[in-house]
């Protein structure tokens, strides 16, 4: 089993509502956290992503898992993608 968490520091799409709607975004954020250290913690394999380089020899270990591997990919909550104002559309 593989496990991407994309992990922003913040409830992603909750961001891009707030700021849409030209409110602060600091209520939908929280301080970093390695979910890489917490699936370690118990015994889980785990990598951390946060740059391209670090890309390098994913696939290697992807093929040698021999268990459950999480992957914390840090994203950046700046990026949004067209769909992420589909959402404050649905309810109008």
């Amino acid at each position: 089993m593989i496990t991407v968490v994309c992990n922003d520091a913040a409830f992603g799409q909750e961001v891009q509502l707030l700021r849409m709607a030209g409110l602060p975004d600091d209520i939908a954020r929280y301080p970093a956290v390695s979910f890489a250290a917490l699936a370690d913690s118990i015994g889980m394999d785990a990598i951390t992503i946060d740059s391209a380089a670090s890309l390098t020899g994913l696939r290697t270990r992807l093929a040698a898992a021999a268990g459950p591997l999480l992957i914390d990919c840090k994203i950046s909550a700046a990026v949004c993608g067209e769909h992420a104002g589909l959402v404050g559309r649905l309810g109008r």
